[in-house]
């Protein structure tokens, strides 16, 4: 014997193990965090498009059509998959919010563990367990799994999809990617990769998984021509002219828009990843994040995520450049980070240094290795706290939907006691609340999203003085902050009067308004604005007759 130590063997048993549980973190920590957020939260919904879902499953747990009321077609229909998951879970829960909560918690479950496999992949198990603490803890995928939007669900499909295309599962992958085209259309940026395996690589199977995204979408294309008379949903179109954006722009005011677009996208994205006096550490992790693309050049799933998401913001900076925030719109934006930083600081921890005297002691993979650590630890606990001020954010969002959107939709249920119809400006909560058991009314939709024969006079500004004339009475739902040079060409009214006591005018003087409510919010911590835009502050409810 020499005396030197036999290292031990690692057997296959014990690897399988470390395996297993590596897999069991993966599935408990996002579900975890979900419940801690939602402990630091309020129980409801935070934003109006929210109960939209909500109604449209609520529809098709009652007449099977997927519509926001009653059985008629309707073109809002962004995402049919989240609305039949949600719809199941309402027909046992009966609580739209219980549903969407659990429906939330799986999603997100799914993310974090999506993100494991994809890193896990490309930089190994230790790799892919901090990508998915770091995206189970990250702010706006954690808001977002408890909204009840289709956001976690688009994420954890695209996660998932890109690590079937990664191992060359491509029929998989391209079942994945179909169901992440239902959850919102953008999902066909996923063909991509598949054709690229196809087409360069001279991968057969692969021709099968685009088959499969190209006859789901095709299908999806009709149904919706069938239903409402146009291939996809209105949603676009809606935002498009919601924003002012002109189809007739030209190519200089194109490039302007796109540019705009872009830096409002840099300037808000280390915001989200690092709100309330953290924008600098957003920067720095950021920064780190982009870093990985130098480790990442032959890791396929997560250079596919990189081109998938730089394409989506591509399509948003030329067709609706105003939402250069992102949000649930181009949720890859927010995964991101989790999804680059650890395979970089992976790398980090496999450099070997020269050795100074100083450091004589150690060698440079130690340091490194210590060092990739530490910056491990800082990604985490920043994450941490930066979700805790999403959380706030969250309450924030719920309460005043609550006070507002819920409790206007509430009050026009009570004054409509001869079942007048509703025109509304943000038709979730209204769609939702509204109804009563004696009464069904009829909402038409100022945003030109839920009935497509609307638009045009939408476009003309006199939707509310023709629904007005061949409806008699209605309601009409408006939030008080949108300025005249916004109000006027797409409702054709006018607001006058100082704040908390403007008068509703018809230029065309041919209608009269009667207010019967009017509710307002401004959050406690005006810090927690900035994070409260998806919702108006102000909604009134007026009565509209004819002269």
């Amino acid at each position: 014997m020499d005396g030197t130590a036999t290292p031990p063997v690692r057997t296959q048993d014990s690897s399988a193990l470390h395996v297993a549980l590596a897999w069991a973190a993966a599935i408990a920590v996002p579900a975890a965090c979900v419940f801690w957020f939602a402990k630091g939260s309020s129980w409801g919904l935070p934003l109006d498009d929210a109960w939209i879902h909500a109604a449209h499953a609520r529809s098709l747990v009652e007449t099977g059509a997927l519509a926001l009321q009653d059985g008629r077609p309707s073109a809002a229909v962004t995402s049919p998959l989240w609305t039949l998951l949600l719809a199941l879970l309402y027909a046992t829960l009966a609580d739209p919010v219980q549903a969407a909560a659990l429906l939330g918690l799986v999603t997100h479950t799914l993310l974090g563990a999506g993100a494991f496999a994809l890193v896990r992949g490309a930089a190994g198990t230790a790799a892919g367990l901090a990508a998915c603490f770091v995206a189970s803890l990250t702010g706006p995928l954690l808001w977002h799994s408890l909204s009840g939007m289709e956001t976690c669900l688009f994420v954890a499909g695209t996660l998932w999809a890109l690590w079937a295309w990664a191992a060359r599962r491509h029929v998989l992958a391209g079942v994945l990617a179909a169901a992440v085209v239902l959850t919102r259309i953008e999902g066909l940026l996923l063909l991509v990769p598949l054709l690229w395996d196809a087409v360069v690589e001279k991968q057969r199977r692969a021709w099968m998984g685009a088959a499969v995204v190209a006859a789901v979408t095709a299908a999806f294309c009709c149904w919706n021509l069938a239903r409402v008379g146009a291939l996809l949903p209105s949603t676009m179109e809606g935002k498009r002219w919601g924003y002012g954006i002109s189809p007739d722009r030209g190519p200089a005011q194109i490039v302007r828009d796109a540019a705009d677009f872009l830096v409002a996208w840099a300037d808000y994205l280390p915001f989200g990843l690092g709100a309330h006096g953290w924008r600098w550490a957003g920067w720095l992790l950021g920064t780190g994040a982009v870093a990985g693309l130098a480790v990442c050049r032959k890791c396929r799933g997560i250079i596919g995520l990189i081109l998938v998401s730089a394409t989506l913001n591509a399509a948003y900076a030329a067709l609706l450049p105003a939402q250069g925030a992102g949000g649930r719109y181009q949720a890859l934006n927010w995964i991101l980070c989790p999804v680059l930083a650890p395979p970089a600081l992976a790398a980090l921890g496999r450099l070997r240094l020269s050795r100074p005297a100083v450091v004589r002691s150690l060698t440079g993979s130690a340091m490194m290795r210590t060092a990739a650590l530490a910056a491990a630890a800082l990604l985490v606990a920043h994450s941490a706290l930066n979700a805790s001020a999403w959380a706030m954010s969250f309450r924030s969002h719920v309460d005043h939907i609550q006070a507002v959107h819920v409790a206007a939709a509430a009050t026009t249920a009570r004054a409509n006691v001869d079942c007048r119809p509703l025109v509304a400006y943000d038709i979730g909560a209204i769609a939702w609340f509204a109804r009563t058991p004696a009464c069904h009314p009829r909402l038409f939709d100022l945003g030109g999203l839920e009935d497509a024969s609307l638009v045009p006079l939408v476009r003309e500004g006199t939707a509310v003085q023709t629904l007005t004339r061949e409806h008699g009475p209605v309601f009409l739902s408006l939030p008080l902050t949108l300025s005249d040079d916004f109000l006027s060409p797409r409702v054709g009214l006018t607001l006058i009067g100082p704040p908390g006591s403007k008068t509703l005018t018809d230029p065309s003087g041919t209608l009269a308004f009667r207010l019967v409510a009017e509710y307002s919010i401004i959050p406690e911590d005006r810090n927690l604005w900035a994070l409260v835009q998806n919702n108006a502050p102000e909604v009134a409810v007026w009565r509209v007759t004819t002269y």
